[in-house]
């Protein structure tokens, strides 16, 4: 018989808008790809904005950039950053949709 495990859990891919550049950055890929979707979103001491968007177990995972200070990070690094409580409802949310 198999063993229960649990569920592994979601990490993320990171959306890291750094200074003002990356502000602009970020305005100009809106204009042409459209606004990002609600997610937890966290800012930083610096003024840099953490989007946090949850990715399944088992997804390849490396960083990109996609405009000068805007950075798509999906290394695990900032799998630890999100408060539990909202860790628990993105995790909740994510099985939902399966």
């Amino acid at each position: 018989m198999p063993a229960n495990n649990p569920p592994e859990p979601y990490s993320f891919a990171v959306l890291v808008i750094e200074s003002e550049v990356g502000y602009e950055s970020m305005a100009e890929l809106i204009k042409q790809h459209g606004v990002l979707p609600t997610t937890p979103t966290l800012k930083g001491p610096n003024g840099s904005i953490f989007y946090f968007f949850p990715i399944p177990p088992g997804t390849t995972r490396k960083n990109v950039s996609l405009a000068p200070h805007v950075t798509l990070r999906a290394d695990g690094r900032y799998d630890d950053l999100l408060p539990p409580d909202i860790l628990a409802q993105v995790e909740a949310a994510m099985r939902r949709k399966k």
